[in-house]
């Protein structure tokens, strides 16, 4: 298997002079634990995890050092972290050297790279610009289709890409809310949806797909605070 056959695309993405708050909100919103930042190019520039939004002034957890701590840390990593701290759009907050791999990069390279560089997700590139993102999740997911005695061959990208251009033609809801992945004509969908009533239309969407044979879906339906 490679990249372009379980990375979720497109990805989420906030652009440099998204705010903190609302970075915090898509995160929720998706049930994700990262987002890229891309410029106007869709090439990425950085990545805002939970963990860079953790510390933050408006709820009281911003870094606190004794006095006294000044005369041995590096006074450019605590300007840092309060800056982090009160800073509002991603592009003070965010991780600005990220890892990245094409469509074709296997995932056994990619499994290579999470593990060798602590990292929970990388970005899928074309000619530089952000096509999707693969993460732990997606590994585990692909891993989870694997029967027990052998690997079934990888089904064509294609079959995967039509898929996603009949929810986009659909207008069901964004492909980005979803993880797609396809095997011999089966497709395992990961996702959310906002309202029960979407699920039946995008599933016969799916199945409407020439050279799909099943779907099995594991689709969470979100809280009804988040259909505002």
């Amino acid at each position: 298997m490679l990249a372009r056959d379980i990375m979720t695309s497109p990805a989420i993405t906030v652009g440099p002079d998204t705010s903190a708050r609302e970075t915090a909100r898509l995160l929720v919103l998706h049930r994700i634990s990262a987002v890229l930042v891309v410029d106007d190019r869709h090439h990425v520039v950085g990545m805002v995890s939970e963990s860079d939004l953790m510390r933050r002034r408006e709820i009281g957890t911003e870094p606190h050092h004794p006095w006294w701590l000044a005369f041995f840390a590096n006074p450019v990593s605590i300007d840092e972290q309060y800056h982090k701290a009160i800073a509002d759009a991603v592009a003070e907050i965010m991780t600005r050297h990220v890892v990245t791999v094409s469509e074709d990069t296997s995932i056994i390279k990619i499994a290579e790279i999470l593990a060798e560089r602590h990292i929970k997700r990388v970005p899928v590139v074309r000619d530089h610009a952000c096509v999707g993102v693969v993460s732990r999740a997606d590994l585990v997911r692909a891993f989870s289709r694997l029967g027990e005695d052998k690997v079934s061959a990888p089904a064509p990208g294609d079959l995967r890409e039509r898929v996603l251009d009949k929810l986009r033609e659909k207008h069901i809801t964004s492909p980005a809310t979803f993880n797609l992945i396809v095997e011999d004509g089966v497709v395992d969908i990961w996702g959310t949806i906002i309202d029960e009533a979407m699920l039946i239309p995008l599933i016969d969407a799916i199945k409407s797909v020439p050279g799909v044979k099943v779907v099995h879906d594991h689709i969470a339906i979100l809280p009804p605070m988040w259909a505002e």
